[in-house]
Order: C-alpha cells, then sequence, then structure tokens
C-alpha cells in the first residue's frame, strides 16, 4: 500500500544525511490526464540523478515538486519540468546558508503564476502553499498526508540494501 512514510521518516530518509543507502516508492495515480507514475526518493534532493535517467531511458517527461518546511535545515520549495534528461524548467526558492535564493530556468508551465515569483520577500515566491496550489491545477497529487498514506492505492518499493524503511 501507498505510504511515504516508509521512506520519509526511516532513520535514512531525507532529514538525516548522509543519503548512502536510498529507498524509492512507484505508484499509479489517477488524475485529468489519465494516469500518471508517482515517483518518491528517500534521498534529500529527491533522487534527481535517477529521474533524469529515467526521462531519457523511457522516454517520459518528469513534472517535479519539492515542498520543505521552512524552519528545516537548507528548506526548499521547486517546480520543474525534465525531458531527456535535460532540466528545461526550474523554479526554486531556497534557504541556501543563512540567506533565502530565488532561481529560474527556462519558461513557466501552464499551472504556475509568475506573478509569486516577483514578491519583494524571497522566501515567499514559492512557498509549500503555492506548490500545494500548483499540483492541486496540475491534477496529481496533494501535500495532505491522507494522500502519501492511501491504502487502496498499491505501490512498489525498491530499497537498497542495507535501508530499513520506517514502520509505525
Amino acid at each position: 500500500a501507498l505510504d511515504a512514510r516508509r521512506l520519509l521518516l526511516s532513520a535514512q530518509g531525507p532529514h538525516n544525511m548522509p543519503s548512502i543507502e536510498s529507498g524509492y516508492l512507484l505508484a499509479e495515480v489517477d488524475g485529468p490526464r489519465g494516469p500518471h507514475t508517482l515517483f518518491l526518493s528517500s534521498i534529500g534532493d529527491g533522487g534527481h540523478s535517477v529521474q533524469h535517467c529515467l526521462t531519457r531511458r523511457c522516454q517520459i517527461d518528469l513534472v517535479g515538486f519539492q515542498a520543505s518546511d521552512p524552519d528545516v535545515m537548507y528548506s526548499s520549495n521547486s517546480v520543474y519540468l525534465v525531458r531527456n534528461s535535460e532540466t528545461l524548467r526550474i523554479g526554486r526558492a531556497m534557504l541556501d546558508s543563512d540567506r533565502w535564493e530565488f532561481f529560474e530556468k527556462g519558461a513557466a508551465l501552464w499551472f504556475e503564476n509568475p506573478e509569486h515569483y516577483r514578491a519583494r520577500v524571497i522566501r515567499k515566491r514559492l512557498t509549500a502553499d503555492i506548490i500545494a496550489g500548483y499540483i492541486s491545477t496540475f491534477g496529481y497529487g496533494s501535500l495532505e498526508l491522507d494522500y502519501w498514506t492511501d491504502a487502496s492505492v498499491k505501490a512498489t518499493y525498491v530499497f537498497d540494501e542495507g535501508f530499513h524503511p520506517w514502520h509505525g
């Protein structure tokens, strides 16, 4: 069953460094444009290198979202599009050291509101609430716990040898 806590709350999850052993979750989710594959990684950066390889090998587009609590070390919120191992779009607000930074590359995706990115306060340009709105408009997913712990959705887990999933 789909339970992202197995990755995210593991002692080897994204909030615990270093990420030596990793875990991945794959599940089929339905939305307005038919079924899509949900991909989640235990690695702090979301497993970007794996994502890039998948887009090239499987000839797929990957639309990704990352949302962090603003109080965690190196908080980061982003939206991105990867095609054929190339990042065509990224918008990211992140706490880098002691300052918030904002970075953009490529044209905004159809569900983004570029007006957000002009906020005077950099950390407010791309927040978890903005990401939640994008996910809702995109039509696949949610930041709500119920979405990530849905026993009716089948999931496949892939763990490196030595990775210990969280069991609650």
